[in-house]
């Protein structure tokens, strides 16, 4: 079993370009999932593992 801590961020997709750029490591990209492209699977330089979704979740309609 693994622990994977959840982060509510604003704009997963900008918060997973800044982790590439610091050397982080993005194994899933929230354009991978068409179906909900709120979250992201990421790692820091050490390989800690960090889940990151939008948050507050918008909806369909564009609504929060």
């Amino acid at each position: 079993m693994i622990w994977v801590p959840v982060i509510r961020v604003v704009d997963p997709q900008t918060l997973a370009d800044q982790v590439e750029d610091a050397g982080g490591i993005v194994w899933m990209d929230p354009s991978e999932k068409p179906d909900n492209p709120d979250t992201a699977l990421i790692s820091d330089t050490t390989g800690a593992l960090l889940l990151i979704q939008r948050w507050p979740v918008e909806s369909e309609g564009g609504e929060q």
